[in-house]
């Protein structure tokens, strides 16, 4: 599809001679989701019939309790600076909604909220990957994971999955290992294949990563997009040894279709490790 696409629908690259980019941003790619929507939004306006499955945008407003209550907060003042990881009450509130949900207890040391789930893997990734680390990431993957790998000097090694109809498993995870592996990312609900990888089998692909001494990032930012009689599952439901080299990535951006909030509605949250 990318080859297809017009100039108009493709994000330019910055060249050096235009501007100073660093070596790092210079090996990075230009979101493919958003030329995919750009091509979307240029085919509608031309007046054809386009299912854009693109960005990964709720078909629904963001619910009317979360627009009051938005409204309310900035009308009673609460527009000042933060703390960066989040205001004791939003940690607080994380831990009580992490508490119902899995009844998990963490502590609020371990909770951080951020400018949206992507700046956590972000961090995250950033924090622990140093040159020539690899980072194993399943196929197919939300493409955002290799260019934040890329950034951070890391390698991507690709779990393939299809011969098991895109189903991750422990083994496959585990025959993707080398000495140089270093942190493992999983994404269930999958995006964008959909595919929900089974707890018990989640643990197991878990184990096998601490047992090589490899963290583990679980993207759950789909964790509601589940349909009977799956249920939701998060890996804060993990015993506490695995638990420990885990960290959960969070949003309400799917969940409550929060996607183009400002910055006081739109955040992702992340835990599980504790510095």
């Amino acid at each position: 599809m990318e080859s297809k696409m017009s100039e108009a629908a493709q994000s330019p690259s910055v060249s050096s001679k235009s501007f100073p980019v660093s070596s790092r941003v210079a090996q990075m790619s230009a979101s493919k989701t958003m030329a995919v929507s750009t091509l979307a939004a240029q085919l509608k306006r031309s007046g054809a019939d386009v299912i854009d499955l693109g960005a990964g945008e709720p078909d629904f407003p963001t619910p009317e309790n979360i627009r009051h209550a938005a409204y309310a907060a900035m009308e009673a003042g609460q527009t000042k600076y933060t703390p960066a990881a989040g205001t004791v009450a939003l940690k607080a509130a994380i831990l009580d909604r992490f508490a119902a949900d899995f009844g998990a207890a963490y502590e609020p040391n371990q909770v951080i909220s951020s400018a949206g789930a992507k700046q956590v893997v972000f961090n995250a990734v950033a924090s622990l990957i140093n040159a020539g680390d690899e980072v194993l990431v399943p196929k197919p993957y939300w493409v955002t994971f290799p260019e934040v790998v890329t950034f951070a000097g890391g390698h991507s090694v690709w779990v393939e999955t299809e011969a098991e109809n895109f189903r991750l498993t422990a083994e496959a995870v585990e025959r993707a290992i080398t000495p140089r592996s270093k942190l493992l990312i999983v994404n269930s609900p999958s995006n964008p294949s959909g595919l929900v990888i089974a707890p018990d089998e989640f643990e197991r692909i878990v184990a096998v990563a601490v047992k090589h001494g490899l963290y583990v990032i679980s993207d759950e930012c789909y964790n509601r997009f589940v349909y009977d009689p799956i249920k939701p599952h998060s890996a804060v439901q993990l015993p506490e040894h695995l638990r420990r080299r885990v960290l959960v990535a969070g949003s309400l951006s799917k969940t409550y279709a929060m996607t183009g909030g400002a910055s006081v509605m739109r955040w992702g949250r992340a835990s599980g490790l504790r510095r």
